[in-house]
């Protein structure tokens, strides 16, 4: 598929979330292998202190967003005993690719097509949400956060993985210059449009910043708001807890 991001408006939710489904119609099949190039083979390390930094808790009930391959699964399931865990994703093809990593564990693991900003559960149901990659990829961020707000339960703890932007413009515009030089490359390597992994850097571009992001978190009533940076500032893990 020759996908062509100037045919999208990256600023529309509805274009956004159009772009994200066929771009991970590519993507899916290349996902695992690219997730650790692009990473410089820290992608792994990364989404095991996100999981290292959860709270301890028995078979609680997770939420992992834009799952994609389940990887972040993965560290749940090692994580904890007994967790029960929903994975959410836009991309069925990227939902077949987990299915098939968690069949054995089909009592414990539920794989679900589904919007970010739009999830279909009970106010108050999950003890612990997560994703790796997610926030930056919602078509509507302010939405996906009161969403994610809703379903946690009251003291319930919330960490996602992410690119990071900072607030100040020079570093800002070096980080997205060399982020899209580093994804333009993979995607030329890996699908010969450069445009695939180079869109890593067009949506950060729209993405809050983060003090920006934090901003909305505490509005929207979310308390313990912690960042830790990682690879010079590239990477974020953020987490915070909905009030008891």
């Amino acid at each position: 598929m020759n996908l062509k991001i100037k045919e999208y408006n990256l600023s529309d939710k509805r274009s956004k979330k159009e772009y994200n489904e066929k771009l991970f119609d590519i993507v899916a099949p290349k996902y695992d292998a690219v997730t650790v190039v692009l990473s410089f083979g820290r992608d792994g390390a990364w989404k095991k202190k996100l999981a290292d930094g959860l709270p301890e808790i028995n078979a609680p009930v997770c939420l992992d967003l834009a799952c994609g391959t389940g990887d972040l699964i993965t560290s749940l399931m090692k994580k904890y005993e007994s967790p029960l865990i929903i994975g959410l994703d836009l991309n069925e093809t990227m939902l077949q690719l987990s299915k098939k990593r968690f069949d054995k564990f089909e009592n414990n693991i539920s794989l679900e097509k589904g919007d970010m900003a739009d999830i279909k559960k009970n106010d108050d149901t999950f003890d612990v949400v997560t994703g790796g990659y997610a926030l930056r990829n919602a078509p509507d961020i302010k939405k996906t956060l009161e969403e994610i707000y809703r379903v946690t339960k009251k003291g319930g703890f919330c960490s996602f993985l992410d690119f990071s932007k900072s607030r100040n413009k020079f570093l800002s515009t070096i980080q997205l210059f060399f982020l899209k030089l580093w994804g333009s490359i993979w995607g030329i390597l890996f699908h010969g449009n450069h445009e695939i992994y180079g869109y890593i850097a067009d949506s950060l571009k729209l993405f809050p910043d983060r003090m920006t992001l934090r901003n909305m978190l505490e509005k929207i009533g979310f308390v313990d708001i912690r960042s830790k940076l990682l690879f010079f500032g590239f990477i974020e893990i953020i987490s915070f807890r909905k009030l008891m």
